[in-house]
């Protein structure tokens, strides 16, 4: 799962160090021939679902909806729904589910 919203380092800029392409990225995953590449903007969906603060809870629910991991159905959206403060939560799951549809819907 790859987030295409492109994020350098800081150390990157302060060194004026070259920054590939989110392309090229995808191009070197890919000839290390993954057995499934998915790239998605998180960034975009998080913006959609509220506010880019939930990123990683959209790429967790596209990672989720790819089923590569070695949990249960459900197992992933329930560790978030008891690890996020009350007041995020809503926001969170939405984002959750936002990232899980764009990889559903594919």
């Amino acid at each position: 799962m790859v987030n295409t919203h492109l994020v350098a380092p800081i150390g990157a800029y302060l060194e004026r160090k070259r920054i590939p392409k989110v392309e090229e990225i995808l191009e070197a995953l890919q000839a290390l021939k993954p057995k499934r590449l998915e790239a998605l903007n998180a960034v975009e969906v998080a913006e959609r679902a509220g506010d880019i603060v939930v990123t990683n809870s959209v790429l967790l629910g596209a990672v989720d909806a790819l089923g590569v991991l070695p949990f249960e159905e459900g197992a992933l959206r329930r560790a978030l729904e008891k690890e996020t403060p009350k007041r995020y939560l809503e926001l969170n799951l939405r984002a959750f589910d936002m990232g899980r549809e764009e990889i559903l819907k594919r």
